[in-house]
């Protein structure tokens, strides 16, 4: 196999942060799996993966420590699938050299598993679709001329963050008082559940709520802490896409979180939150108020101490950070949308699935065909809050099909 030419990139705003964060304990990871309808040949999955890396030679990288901030290389061999032997979203980087992605299979399933480092889960989710498009292009021999897009190399690695970064004085409001979740832990690992739902049922009840999927969704998790939040507040983190703010075509990092927050009165019913939720989407979904978020993220790595402190202090101080962080939301929700591959692809797969690890729980869903997927992360045994969740889809005559790994 032909050497990749080596090169190195800063990492955005996001990878800064996560390279300091979680590298020898957990390590923020998304996961992309399809399922196809037949078994995956490893020879033709290495072509698929070989092609896929040429057109993101960014995603084929390692972490490397300099004086005042990581960096990733790119390494000159493209990894190699294997079959799956590892437990879901299993930490990707342990020694210098390793790689920043896996890709494996089982049975009829590939699985793509990014670090954070990299990529958020849009732009994850682009490498994904080529790998999938690549991979039953070749295996079925469907010789489609034209599966790559158009986006040059300089758009998929433009740091974004920096490129938009617009000093001024920045507030953003804070929210104290925030209910997070106990429970116990499960010993081994985390439990990871996919819920299978058809779209269009989902969809028939959602409208009877006159609001959206994702408003909905977000409505009925915070729903389901109303026995468990009390006075408290709930406080749900939801990802959202600048891309679409800046025109961007970025494939590394580029995404700010908007909390979206509620506070229980004894009455309250799953309408009253939706009427909240849908209001603070409306609002906080400005482009002016999301563009100050990101301001204040790439304001720390622009303070001129930041700059001069060298890696071992910011690891120490992002670590403290991220302590604090984690317990200013009760959960995550992520909307990553419709996934749909090339036209001549889409029927040779059956379902597609979005999950990452957590340390404490957290909800990614996405949809494809008829199929509406549902992926719950969780470190919690019976967790009532997804149990809630869940019961109250099973209530209103919502079919749920339940994929779930064995963890003690």
């Amino acid at each position: 196999m032909k050497s990749l030419k080596r090169r190195w990139h800063k990492l955005d705003n996001v990878g800064k942060f996560y390279s300091s964060v979680d590298l020898k304990s957990t390590q923020k990871i998304f996961r992309y799996s399809a399922t196809l309808k037949r078994n995956i040949d490893k020879e033709d999955l290495q072509l698929a993966l070989n092609m896929t890396i040429k057109e993101y030679p960014s995603f084929n990288v390692t972490l490397k420590q300099g004086l005042f901030w990581h960096y990733i290389h790119e390494v000159s061999s493209i990894n190699r699938v294997s079959k799956e032997k590892f437990p879901i979203c299993y930490k990707i980087y342990d020694n210098d050299g390793d790689y920043l992605y896996r890709v494996s299979y089982y049975k009829k399933r590939i699985n793509f598993e990014l670090s954070h480092i990299v990529s958020d889960g849009l732009g994850s989710l682009e490498f994904f679709k080529l790998l999938i498009n690549n991979y039953v292009n070749i295996r079925y021999k469907l010789n489609i001329k034209k599966i790559s897009s158009d986006v040059s190399l300089n758009e998929k690695e433009e740091d974004s963050f920096i490129k938009n970064y617009k000093k001024n004085k920045i507030r953003v409001k804070t929210f104290h008082n925030i209910y997070n979740y106990k429970g116990e832990k499960y010993k081994t690992g985390t439990q990871y559940l996919e819920a299978h739902i058809k779209l269009n049922k989902m969809l028939d009840l959602v409208h009877e709520y006159n609001t959206s999927l994702t408003v909905f969704l977000i409505s009925l998790l915070i729903y389901s802490f109303k026995k468990k939040a009390k006075k408290k507040i709930v406080k749900i983190d939801v990802p959202v896409n600048l891309r679409k703010y800046n025109n961007s075509l970025s494939s590394k990092n580029y995404f700010a979180l908007v909390g979206i927050v509620y506070k229980f009165n004894k009455n309250d019913k799953l309408e009253n939150v939706i009427n909240s939720v849908d209001k603070q989407v409306k609002e906080e979904l400005n482009e002016e108020k999301i563009m100050l978020r990101v301001n204040k993220m790439v304001s720390f790595e622009k303070n001129i101490l930041c700059r001069i402190s060298p890696l071992f202090l910011k690891n120490i101080f992002l670590k403290i950070t991220n302590m604090f962080v984690i317990q200013l939301s009760s959960t995550c929700f992520s909307n990553v949308g419709r996934v749909e591959f090339h036209e001549d692809v889409n029927k040779y797969v059956d379902n597609v699935n979005v999950i990452t690890n957590t340390p404490n729980f957290q909800i990614a869903i996405c949809s494809f065909k008829n199929d509406l997927s549902i992926n719950i992360s969780s470190v919690f045994k019976n967790n009532d809050i997804i149990r809630n969740f869940l019961r109250f889809l099973t209530s209103n005559d919502i079919e749920v099909v339940i994929n779930a790994n064995e963890v003690k």
